[in-house]
């Protein structure tokens, strides 16, 4: 008996579907039907009486799903104290993020992996996106959670991220904000608010106006709140993007779609991290924020694993 097929056959009694047991375990359904059906052959039982697209969990599927979660736990405990061990309690996890970049899952994701390794150090960083990747390359942070924009070093390994959709933050003073969405050409009149440090002004201006077609005005904050303080007090617009969940803007500020074409304007989020340097934390977060943004049924295509191009 394998862990891995134990574990599909958990998760398929707990969901009741081959179909949403496989989605998040992020295999096909086919092949988590063929693992649990290799299992009973290999346990010369059956475990579920099959009724067409329906089944029922027999007695032995009762016990061994009943059993088989605490050998999982027990399991996951060891893994767990092994690496604590193993890294002499010097755990820690490096993030990094983008500054302008908004996400309930995000924030949830830390909180849950927080509670679920309390002993672990999370060090977060924001950055703008030549910061994020040159840390990265340098090995300074574990994981980047940022937009793509160019190929990257093969080494680097990318999980899409659902479509991110991209708002515009701005004073409720302003006679815009009663608009339902704003359009690129709407928002030519007004300052573009971008945060980034003097040596990254020029880099983030060419994008915002090159590859996201902004050209208006740019002003520049250290950080997001220096940012939503002149949004606030209506001096621009500031750019914002959500994958999953978006909070609520702050007082004082409205937050309205931007179309492009009369489509929603969106980004491509990844998240990053260097082959050589991942580990059991780094896979540990990436499957909890993974789960998280999946969870919430965010718009635009399923995440893919890759390597190369960002």
């Amino acid at each position: 008996m394998l862990l891995k097929q134990l574990e599909y056959f958990v998760k398929v009694v707990e969901c009741r579907n081959f179909t949403e047991a496989a989605e998040q375990c992020y295999v096909s359904e086919s092949a988590i039907s063929q693992q649990v059906q290799a299992l009973e052959k290999e346990l010369g039982v059956q475990l579920l009486e099959r009724k067409g697209r329906f089944f029922t969990v027999t007695p032995a599927g009762d016990y061994l799903c009943w059993k088989g979660k605490e050998v999982l736990n027990d399991v996951d405990r060891l893994r767990h104290e092994t690496v604590r061990i193993g890294t002499k309690d010097q755990a820690s996890l490096r993030l990094g993020y983008a500054s302008g970049f908004i996400s309930g899952e995000f924030a949830a994701a830390v909180a849950e992996f927080s509670g679920k390794y309390p002993e672990v150090s999370l060090q977060i960083t924001a950055g703008t996106h030549e910061e994020l990747q040159h840390l990265l390359v340098e090995g300074q942070i574990d994981l980047a959670l940022n937009d793509q924009r160019r190929a990257l070093d093969h080494d680097l390994v990318t999980l899409a991220l659902p479509l991110s959709d991209m708002y515009a933050e701005i004073s409720r003073a302003n006679p815009l904000s009663s608009r339902k969405q704003l359009s690129i050409e709407d928002l030519q009149q007004l300052p573009c608010i971008l945060v980034a440090p003097p040596a990254q002004h020029h880099a983030e201006q060419e994008y915002y106006r090159h590859g996201l077609g902004f050209g208006s005005e740019y002003l520049f904050a250290m950080s997001l709140g220096e940012a939503r303080l002149m949004a606030a007090a209506n001096r621009g617009f500031l750019p914002a993007d959500s994958v999953g969940t978006l909070p609520p803007a702050q007082e004082g500020i409205i937050r309205i779609p931007i179309c492009s074409g009369g489509r929603p304007l969106q980004r491509q989020y990844c998240l990053f991290w260097n082959r050589q340097n991942s580990g059991f934390y780094a896979e540990e977060f990436i499957a909890i924020f993974r789960r998280r943004s999946r969870r919430q049924g965010a718009a635009g295509a399923e995440g893919q694993i890759s390597s190369g191009d960002a």
